[in-house]
């Protein structure tokens, strides 16, 4: 007895250990992967506008038409210097749109579609319509109403590149979603807002670690939010919205893996006939979207519920080396890459520093002469603090954003743009202009007229 009760007392001993050796091995791993808060998503904007007018693209843009009046006309805006930068997206965007107008199940061609690209959010926000910039955070915005897209090369505070072709299809998701709810009197039906954002993920092929480490956590705790409050709006505390985006990327996967992709276009076909959401979904899937969000409640604790248990067990210690290397991994890759990001920042510091100096050799100089002016010896010059102002601003966003093309050029990214193997169309080659912003207008019969407002909202 003496010895069995010692056995039982070293087994327990050892079992503690190890569970508290787990619990460690788990809390280094979640404080070095990025967690749901550092992973967040910016909520969706939807900005309810009218009367928009586009304005003129800036000095140094050039744009290339594009498409046909059958398969659509696109418009793309962009600086002349950042151009051989841009047209990998094209072979993206034709790629993408013959199947997201065939999942959408729209017959015919979009409406002449116009895409601006800035080199920094700044200038993405100077090509926005007066009166409805951009979302701070964004690094694209669609405006279905008018038919326009916004990207931009360099994401806000990071200044990282963006993913331009996953964020291209998805905002071309958007416009293609509006068209597809477009009625005869050209009227747009509405779509819950995570069926637009869950649809535009999936037609975007997102795929993110981060969601599907949110997702797990909330099917674990019972934390998924209701879709009903979903429909309008995504909430604003961090963590939620990341788990909002998830939950409608997730659903929307998971209905047209249970059915196929074609169910979509019936029931967007019968909300653009003027039935009502839910009437739609019943007679599509034939169950009403309650039903389908238990069904997939459920679908989700079988797929995610397993995991704690396995994570007990010898797959749970594997997993937690797996992890453990990644993180290793993943610090490694963020340390060179800041190391780089400093030197480019130097580069970019040098450039600021010599357009500060030359800017304030200008301001002695205009200085000087209202000294001479105010002594009687030189006249007035025009208000030159506003002048020196304005000139000094636009160095320093010149300065930048050369670094930034610079960058792009030097580093010859080849995976950011292309989409798998897709060439560009051997017909004919596009016609590329020069823009001209303050003098040359287009007449009122052209496609690409700024002056026409199809709608009032805009997505990203």
């Amino acid at each position: 007895m003496n010895v069995l009760r010692r056995m039982l007392a070293t087994l327990s001993r050892g079992a503690c250990a190890a569970m508290l050796v787990w619990l460690g091995m788990v809390a280094l791993a979640s404080s070095i992967l990025p967690s749901p808060v550092q992973a967040q998503e910016a909520p969706p904007d939807v900005a309810l506008v009218s009367g928009l007018e586009i304005p003129a693209a800036p000095e140094g843009f050039v744009h290339v038409d594009r498409g046909s009046p059958e398969t659509g006309l696109v418009r793309w805006e962009m600086p002349e210097r950042a151009e051989h930068l841009i047209e990998p997206l094209f072979a993206t965007w034709d790629a993408a749109l013959p199947r997201i107008q065939r999942e959408l199940g729209i017959d015919g061609a979009l409406p002449p579609i116009r895409i601006r690209v800035g080199v920094d959010p700044e200038q993405m926000r100077a090509l926005a319509p007066v009166g409805a910039p951009p979302p701070s955070y964004a690094v694209g915005v669609a405006y279905p109403g008018l038919s326009l897209i916004l990207l931009t090369m360099t994401a806000p505070e990071t200044w990282q590149r963006p993913e331009l072709d996953q964020v291209l299809v998805h905002e071309l998701s958007h416009l293609a979603m509006h068209d597809a709810l477009l009625d005869d009197d050209g009227r747009a039906h509405d779509a819950p807002l995570w069926l637009v954002e869950g649809v535009a993920i999936y037609q975007a092929r997102e795929r993110s670690i981060e969601r599907v480490q949110t997702l797990w956590e909330a099917a674990f705790r019972g934390g998924v939010i209701p879709l009903d409050d979903l429909d309008e709006r995504f909430p604003n505390r961090p963590h939620s919205v990341s788990l909002a985006y998830a939950q409608s990327a997730d659903f929307v996967a998971w209905l047209l893996r249970r059915s196929g992709p074609d169910k979509l276009g019936q029931m967007l076909g019968r909300m653009r006939r003027g039935q009502g959401f839910e009437t739609a979904v019943s007679q599509t899937w034939s169950a009403g979207i309650g039903n389908l969000e238990i069904e997939w409640r459920e679908d989700l604790s079988g797929r995610f519920g397993a995991l704690p248990m396995f994570a007990t067990g010898s797959i749970g210690w594997v997993a937690v080396g797996v992890l453990v290397v990644l993180a290793w991994r993943r610090r490694k890759d963020k340390s060179s890459a800041i190391e780089k990001r400093w030197a480019e920042e130097d580069a970019r510091q040098q450039r600021l520093e010599i357009a500060y100096a030359r800017h304030r050799a200008r301001l002695l100089a205009r200085e000087r002469a209202l000294r001479l002016a105010a002594e009687g010896r030189l006249a007035p010059s025009d208000p030159v603090e506003l002048d020196a102002d304005h000139e000094a601003s636009e160095d320093t966003n010149k300065t930048r954003r050369e670094a930034i093309l610079t960058s792009y050029t030097h580093e010859k990214p080849t995976t950011v743009f292309v989409v798998g193997s897709t060439a560009l169309p051997s017909a004919g080659s596009p016609a590329r202009t020069t823009a001209e912003p303050d003098t040359t207008a287009e007449p009122p019969d052209a496609p690409f007229d700024d002056d026409v407002d199809r709608g009032d909202r805009s997505l990203h």
